[in-house]
């Protein structure tokens, strides 16, 4: 992956990807636009992305485009498109594919909606996918741009395309499923240290605290959040020390939260077993 810049991009890419429910309504619709939608996919006009082609605007208007995006970003957290592509394949094509990919096959060949659009699960179907998957969700997009939490532009360039064909394992769709609440966890670390980039690495090993404390009996937002937090801050062996343990057989019993449990433990005290580690 690189990053680039997003007026480069409107410029230069022949496809772009709007998400309505992070944009109004007013700053897209003039442009040539192609809804995405699949087959027995029931969802209202407005609630899925749509394909612009940037093609059909001329240079000038795609200056006077990079002037709107710059002005939408300027008074709002999310830029104006959701990502961008880059193609020789025809519009037709590419809004056939990618209609098709909202929803995908899992093994019991049941279907489920896939926001690949939205950057904040993209983000993540770059290491939740086999290189074959991820070739197979781009499908003739030959290099997909998307905005990371920092606002920097990343590349995503597709492997080698073998196949067409889509189908989940059980593992990739439990980590899908856990998606919403690790982006609030990212999100809420950016937070404490905007200047701290997480790499892939970096997201997978919160991943990772994040399925152990779900194992733990854990499912509250909150703490889920507390429990990937410590394991960051201590060491991923934390959780075996005697206060957090019996805390988290406090949840399971369900005479607490996990927060409400925690309440009273003393970071020094976990200090020093991160130091015995």
């Amino acid at each position: 992956m690189s990053v680039v810049r997003e007026h480069r991009l409107i410029t230069d890419c022949p496809f772009a990807l709007v998400n309505p429910f992070d944009v109004d309504r007013d700053l897209w619709v003039d442009l040539p636009h192609h809804p995405l939608s699949a087959p027995r996919l029931s969802a209202l006009p407005g609630q899925l992305p749509v394909l612009v082609d940037l093609l059909k605007l001329s240079f000038t208007s795609r200056l006077e485009l990079v002037q709107r995006a710059w002005d939408w970003k300027r008074a709002n957290e999310r830029p104006l498109f959701c990502g961008f592509i880059k193609s020789t394949e025809p519009v037709e094509r590419m809004v056939r594919h990618l209609g098709r990919r909202l929803l995908i096959k899992n093994t019991s060949d049941e279907q489920l909606f896939l926001r690949f659009y939205d950057p904040r699960v993209f983000e993540h179907l770059c290491w939740i996918f086999t290189p074959a998957q991820l070739a197979s969700l781009m499908g003739p997009a030959e290099a997909w741009y998307w905005p990371t939490r920092c606002g920097e532009w990343q590349k995503t360039v597709r492997p080698e395309l073998k196949t067409y064909s889509l189908i989940l394992e059980p593992q990739q769709l439990l980590s899908l499923g856990r998606i919403s609440i690790l982006n609030r966890i990212l999100k809420n670390l950016h937070r404490r240290e905007p200047s701290n980039a997480l790499d892939i690495t970096s997201v997978r090993q919160i991943e990772s605290c994040l399925r152990r404390a779900l194992d733990d009996g854990l499912s509250e937002a909150a703490d889920l959040q507390l429990y990937v937090f410590q394991a960051l801050q201590f060491g991923a062996g934390i959780h075996r020390h005697p206060t957090l343990a019996n805390a988290l057989q406090t949840v399971r019993m369900g005479h607490s939260t996990y927060v409400g449990a925690c309440l009273k433990i003393n970071d020094e005290e976990l200090h020093h077993s991160k130091e015995a580690q």
